[in-house]
């Protein structure tokens, strides 16, 4: 028998958990806009949004686990668009995918564990195969 999860006090947004998980648009902005403005990049309106973005995502992140929260991510397009967002390459050949590795391995399992995400455990959600979990 299946054991039983609290019950869920969100649905989280594809975009949020992409936030959460990943530094693809902070650091697409950050880059585009740093090629034609240098440091002044940090000061344009679309690098201050997507920067509230990941914070806002990040401090919800805390929030639920604070709580003991257990939420439901969209897995199916949360994966696929991770998968086309996030390169997987070699580790300390993109930010992007040191961060979300790193996230995956450590930050969702060992610093946010009170927070029931429902992904799949890390080493089934970075390779991409396996069934669904019925914890994180």
């Amino acid at each position: 028998m299946a054991e039983l999860q609290p019950e869920p006090v969100a649905i989280v947004d594809t975009n949020v958990m992409l936030d959460v998980l990943s530094l693809h648009d902070l650091d697409k902005t950050y880059c585009d806009d740093f090629a034609k403005l240098g440091p002044a990049a940090r000061d344009t309106t679309r690098f201050q949004y997507r920067h509230e973005r990941a914070r806002s995502s990040f401090l919800m992140a805390l929030h639920f686990d604070a709580i003991g929260a257990t939420t439901h991510p969209a897995q199916a397009e949360l994966e696929r668009l991770l998968y086309a967002n996030v390169p997987k390459v070699a580790g300390g050949e993109d930010i992007r995918c040191d961060f979300t590795t790193f996230h995956l391995h450590f930050v969702k399992d060992m610093v946010l564990r009170s927070w029931n995400s429902r992904l799949r455990p890390a080493g089934e959600l970075v390779e991409g195969k396996g069934r669904r979990s019925a914890r994180r």
